[in-house]
């Protein structure tokens, strides 16, 4: 477009003698000047454009490396809050194992029973007191349970003898 608009202002001079030569000269030079100036214009705005572009590419993949490393962190902070939940409840199962065995001990009860005597499902007792009272109040109720379910035993034992 821009090529046929030079030769139509070509073909357009006056072909005269040395003035008209001038005139054509000068053309050719605003025309070529124009072109030059329309060019670096159309390679300043690919320039801007290719730097726009270059830029909001950048930002992308800097928020996904961003949000890649938020999560990556939050994933860590998620397996450490696990790992710290479970050494909490291998804390308090042990705690509960020895309160069982002191229940035991001062209650005067075999050792033998401690096996017997179930207490992980009592973790769910967040206050301690009243986790010791419900292991304590379990312990009382297994022990007379076994000791009415042996004098059954031997009841039925002692019959057969007698």
């Amino acid at each position: 477009m821009d090529e046929e608009r030079i030769e139509e202002e070509l073909l357009a001079a006056d072909p005269g003698g040395a003035e008209a030569q001038e005139t054509e000269e000068e053309r050719y030079q605003r025309l070529e000047a124009e072109l030059r100036s329309e060019l670096e214009a159309e390679a300043d705005r690919r320039v801007t454009e290719a730097l726009k572009k270059l830029d909001r590419k950048h930002k992308r993949e800097l928020k996904e490396t961003q949000e890649a490393e938020l999560e990556d962190k939050r994933k860590a902070a998620e397996i450490r809050a696990a790992q710290l939940a479970e050494k909490e409840y291998q804390i308090r199962l042990r705690g509960n194992r020895l309160d069982l065995i002191d229940i035991i001990s001062e209650l005067e009860i075999p050792g033998k029973m401690r096996e017997l005597i179930p207490c992980d499902d009592l973790l769910e007792i967040e206050d301690d007191k009243a986790r010791y009272r419900a292991l304590r109040d379990r312990v009382i109720d297994i022990w007379a349970e076994f000791r009415k379910q042996v004098r059954k035993a031997a009841d039925i034992e002692r019959a057969k003898y007698t």
